[in-house]
């Protein structure tokens, strides 16, 4: 199987969904139900009418960046379900298909569900909750009912108010993020939407520190963590200034991205030997 077959890969697919749509089902319906009853909770209580400041009343960026956040836990950190028990992997391993084909064929389901399925299911949500809260709450609560409706700006970052620099960096930290569960998913197993956003957490952590602490090592000035980062340490990068550390995290959150895809394949490869 040299030969990369899309027949093949749809029909790996298409036993992903069949194996596991009790588990997709529950996703979904799940993240509907709590992100309508969060939203509907919270638009149905605003009572601070933004506009007067030149503002709009756009409350939706800050509960989609940590809905996402929990859909890359969950979804992208459970991927190769298959191979957490013994039976399961036989079965998966025996499946007529390349691991470049298997690894494929995952990644299509999980980066599709998360970043194509799971932002429509909030933006359905957002719609919904809006409408109850602003229709039918917002007479009892006495919140304000000129809401703004949900926008692309919100799914796809706002390039008007967020530079070059930052779109880039998010991008690469959601790509860092979700292919680092991918494959950390084929280490923890069922432990891995604890073990594998600590690491990530501590990897940022450390790699933005990183210049303190090596100037703590070799520098005979002691600096204290306030006085470090209050020094202009800054390299352009996209015709932007950015601090140092940035373009560190901007370096690593991209290689990471194409070390955690070898990663990958070479210990589902390592299964099926």
């Amino acid at each position: 199987m040299n030969n990369i077959s899309i027949s093949r890969i749809l029909k790996l697919i298409k036993f992903e969904f069949l194996m596991h749509r009790r588990f997709y089902l529950m996703i979904f319906i799940g993240a509907f139900v709590l992100v309508t009853s969060y939203l509907t909770y919270s638009l149905s209580h605003y009572k601070i009418d933004m506009t007067q400041y030149g503002m709009k009343n756009h409350f939706y960026t800050g509960p989609y960046f940590f809905y996402m956040m929990a859909v890359l836990i969950f979804v992208a950190g459970q991927s190769f379900m298959d191979l957490r028990s013994k039976a399961g992997a036989e079965r998966y391993i025996l499946l007529p298909a390349s691991v470049f084909e298997k690894l494929i064929s995952q990644g299509f389901v999980k980066f599709g569900v998360t970043f194509l399925v799971m932002p429509v299911i909030f933006v359905l949500s957002a719609l919904l909750a809006r409408w109850i809260a602003v229709e039918h709450l917002s007479h009892w609560t006495g919140s304000i009912k000129n809401i703004e409706v949900i926008s692309s700006k919100v799914l796809f970052l706002d390039k008007d108010n967020l530079p070059l620099i930052g779109y880039v960096f998010f991008i690469g930290f959601f790509l860092f993020a979700s292919s680092a569960l991918f494959t950390g998913s084929q280490f923890y197993g069922r432990w891995n939407s604890v073990l594998s956003p600590l690491f990530i957490m501590l990897f940022s952590l450390f790699t933005a520190f990183s210049p303190y602490l090596l100037s703590s090592l070799f520098s005979s000035k002691h600096w204290s963590v306030g006085e470090f980062l209050g020094v202009k340490r800054e390299v352009t990068i996209l015709g932007q200034e950015a601090p140092l550390y940035i373009f560190a995290l901007l370096v690593l959150f991209y290689l990471g991205f194409l070390l955690s895809c070898f990663i990958s394949y070479f210990r589902l490869k390592e299964k099926e030997v």
